[in-house]
């Protein structure tokens, strides 16, 4: 007999690393959002949850939390059953189990909105499939604030029973809004088994943050590494629970992502410190620019520094220079600009020095230079590049 003609007696193995992967792609694409610059600050991978986005908030920190679920089968659908621990069958629900409901799919994830309460955003059910009409009619009637449907008012009278919550004993109003932080999210293409979704999603994602415009080879390097990244965030006992130590063992920040995508750390941060809300497209621009041109480190975090210096410059005087001579400025910058030859040969610092002189000398003679310095010249000068660039 050959391997091929008989089945094995089981494939749990396969099938648990199938939905591992998945999770892990899910994590992955969660944590491109960081590059965005958006309220998007760190994703936890397998930390409380399947993964955990946190996110920046006046109030403080807030977190949506995750659980990916897949089915081989493509044409399944998630029963009430599986998601709430109900019994569709019985018509008295007050024969209904707690414990079914509380050790739920869903129930685990509405284990958060108490354990986190305010600091909770939301818990998403994240799958690969869809759900029965009956799953989605319990949603509209949850989400909409309604509270008709007899499992949306089970869930409400038994929520305490199932969900204590450690600091005070939620009435029926932060009831329902609890309940309302669920959320269902169906037919997620990027996470199904074939794959076939992730790829290209993930490089649109990593060129439209950053705007590095990648081979295919190239993009498909940094995607397996950043989900390599994923899975060693995800592997490990944590025995020091300390902030610190947990974001560093158990979580994704925008300085591992710098390193995967090979963009400078320093030159991000000093644009992000200068209040650039592209910090990482322009830092990203900047640097492949002046590579091209053969610049090193120094040069590169020189014009970061640069471009920083013109924009709070820029930013400062906006109001206390008269407008005319604002645009007067500027100008007289895109006109110096458009003058030079070779941009991305150019673009040494070395080779600066008389483009910086003639717009200097202009600024002068017109009485625009105020009390610009040639760095601050150098990032306006810049400024126009990234912008041309992006």
């Amino acid at each position: 007999m050959k391997l091929h003609e008989i089945k094995p007696r089981e494939q749990a193995g396969r099938d648990t690393l199938a939905r591992y992967k998945a999770q892990t792609r899910a994590a992955a694409i969660a944590a491109l959002a960081i590059l965005e610059a958006s309220s998007i600050d760190r994703v936890y991978c397998d930390y409380h949850d399947d993964f955990v986005v946190r996110m920046i908030a006046k109030s403080g920190f807030r977190y949506k939390f995750f659980q990916v679920k897949t089915k081989k089968k493509q044409n399944a659908n998630w029963t009430i059953n599986e998601i709430f621990g109900f019994k569709s069958t019985v018509k008295n629900q007050d024969k209904q189990d707690s414990d079914a409901i509380r050790d739920s799919f869903a129930g685990k994830l509405l284990l958060h909105t108490v354990n986190f309460f305010d600091s909770c955003e939301e818990v998403v059910f994240l799958t690969n499939i869809n759900f029965e009409d009956r799953v989605e009619e319990l949603n509209v009637d949850i989400k909409s604030s309604t509270f008709s449907d007899p499992y949306a008012i089970e869930l409400a009278k038994r929520f305490n029973m199932c969900f204590p919550c450690p600091t005070a004993t939620p009435g029926q109003q932060e009831i329902h809004n609890l309940l309302k932080k669920l959320t269902f999210e169906a037919d997620v293409e990027y996470i199904k088994e074939k794959e076939d979704g992730f790829f290209p999603l993930a490089g649109q994602k990593i060129f439209d943050y950053s705007e590095i415009d990648l081979s295919h080879s190239e993009a498909k390097k940094i995607i397996k590494d950043l989900l390599s990244l994923v899975e060693r965030k995800s592997s490990g006992i944590i025995s020091d629970f300390s902030e610190a130590n947990i974001d560093q063992q158990a979580s994704i920040g925008i300085v591992e992502l710098l390193e995967i995508l090979a963009i400078s750390a320093d030159a991000y941060e000093l644009l992000r410190q200068g209040g650039d809300v592209k910090a990482v497209k322009t830092a990203s621009v900047l640097q492949r620019i002046m590579e091209s041109a053969g610049a090193g480190t120094a040069e590169i975090e020189l014009c970061a520094r640069c471009k920083t210096d013109w924009d709070v410059w820029l930013r400062e005087n906006r109001n206390s220079i008269n407008e005319i001579n604002i645009i007067a400025l500027n100008a007289e910058v895109e006109d110096v600009f458009s003058s030079m030859v070779a941009v991305t040969g150019a673009f040494r610092v070395s080779k600066l020095r008389e483009h910086l002189q003639a717009l200097r000398t202009r600024l002068v003679d017109k009485k625009l230079i105020f009390d610009l310095q040639d760095e601050q010249l150098l990032g306006a000068l810049l400024s126009i590049l990234v912008r041309i660039k992006s």
